[in-house]
């Protein structure tokens, strides 16, 4: 996976949480495991990773579920925005696509 140096910011509906992040992966994909599908309440959950060195919250904290013994998924507590799956072990963390201030820049 490739590292690309670009801005990025996004968070929830109600505006209580907000994260931006210096870096992203070019790994922009769909994915419909039944996890993500529940997760979402779609039948894929868009996401793109962003190396956790380059993500920070800017407003706010994520409410976070633990849904397997390494996955958590972040949302807001206020308005219930799913905003990200984060594997444990792996340095990064992808956020729903929907959640990004713009979301046209993946495909």
């Amino acid at each position: 996976m490739k590292r690309i140096e670009m801005e990025v910011s996004g968070g929830c509906q109600c505006g209580a949480v907000r994260y931006h992040a210096t870096a992203v992966h070019d790994n922009s994909h769909l994915c419909h495991c039944r996890m993500c599908q529940k997760a979402s309440g779609n039948i894929f959950a868009a996401l793109v990773a962003a190396p956790d060195d380059a993500l920070s919250w800017t407003r706010g904290k994520p409410s976070v579920w633990k849904s397997s013994e390494l996955v958590e998924r972040g949302f807001c507590a206020n308005c219930g925005t799913p905003l990200f799956f984060h594997h444990l072990e792996n340095g990064r963390t992808n956020l729903m696509i929907g959640s990004l201030d713009d979301p046209h820049a993946f495909a």
